[in-house]
């Protein structure tokens, strides 16, 4: 691999992970986790949008570590923002993209909530999301030991959601909002147990269709879509950022911060530069099987492949990478 290619890997690669980062900020700003809250949990769903914001803790963004195993008492700064990374003695670290706590407002003793935010770019990743969700609901729940629950005290287990911020193309789970808890089957008898002992987990998934140009915001039947509608406006990789941030204040009410505005640009800027990168590596791949057809049909060299094409022989050495990329996989 030449060292442009690899500069242009690694360029790809740094925007992307910009990208995934302002995603993460974006959907940690309180005004989008009160809509997230109020149409992903039953909690909240009966509450206005401003009173949600009152009831959310700063949450962290993929941030500090914790030993899950340890008897360490968080301190105040760790309380409000909870930590994102559970790393237990003898098993993989996990690191949450957003966590926070939210009060439950209303009711008839203190209620918290623990809530992760996964925004994922890819809705198939080769294995099931769902586990997977399933997976961080358990791991949230042990980790309240040594923290919130002293001495195993199981009345106090406070209740988990994980909430996974799907972005697709098209398929199935584009614009759908699918919630998995836990519930009661009545097997023999009578008997019923108190809601509040059983129902301590929920994974909600939302899939959003985020490349389409033509999304139709504005126009929801349900509120479930207005989420939808929000989200795939917010995430959106084909808006500009003057048009996200219109539609967000004059659509859904969401009037942003000098900060979050900064944010919503450096994102779209960012989307830009990954889809322009993609353009130019696919002329380029065309370039370059032309260039080896040439080559190999009328005996030419690289550098007189590249003068009949107009190709500027600047451009020689990552045309040689290319053309010996493409002979190594057909020779496979």
């Amino acid at each position: 691999m030449s060292y442009v290619q690899l500069a242009n890997k690694l360029h790809a690669a740094g925007d992307k992970a910009q990208y995934d980062a302002c995603a993460k900020n974006l959907l940690s700003e309180k005004i989008i986790l009160a809509w997230i809250l109020k149409y992903c949990t039953d909690e909240f769903k009966n509450y206005d949008i401003s009173r949600i914001v009152q009831c959310i803790e700063t949450p962290r963004v993929s941030e500090t570590p914790v030993h899950q195993n340890t008897s360490e008492q968080i301190d105040n700064e760790s309380i409000v923002g909870l930590n994102t990374e559970d790393k237990p003695i003898d098993e993989a670290k996990i690191v949450y993209d957003i966590l926070f706590h939210a009060w439950v407002p209303d009711t008839k003793r203190s209620v918290r909530l623990w809530v992760n935010i996964e925004a994922q770019k890819d809705a198939n990743p080769g294995y099931s999301l769902l586990k997977r969700g399933i997976y961080y609901c358990g791991r949230l729940l042990s980790q309240q030991y040594g923290k919130n629950v002293q001495k195993i005290r199981y009345n106090d287990v406070e209740k988990v959601y994980s909430i996974w911020i799907c972005e697709t193309k098209t398929g199935e789970r584009t614009n759908t909002i699918n919630k998995y808890t836990i519930t009661e089957e009545s097997v023999l008898g009578n008997f019923r147990d108190e809601q509040e002992n059983y129902d301590l987990l929920t994974v909600v998934m939302v899939g959003l269709d985020t490349n389409h140009k033509h999304i139709n915001v504005g126009s929801e039947k349900s509120d479930s879509e207005k989420l939808i509608g929000m989200l795939s406006t917010l995430l959106s990789s084909v808006k500009k950022s003057n048009e996200k941030l219109n539609i967000l204040e004059q659509t859904y009410d969401i009037h942003t911060s000098d900060k979050f505005k900064q944010e919503v640009s450096v994102m779209c800027n960012l989307s830009h530069n990954i889809e322009a990168r993609g353009e130019q590596n696919g002329i380029q791949l065309a370039n370059a099987r032309n260039l080896s057809a040439l080559m190999k049909n009328a005996n030419l060299s690289l550098i007189e492949a590249m003068k009949m094409l107009g190709i500027d022989q600047a451009e020689y050495e990552r045309y040689e990478d290319f053309i010996k990329q493409l002979q190594s996989e057909n020779n496979e």
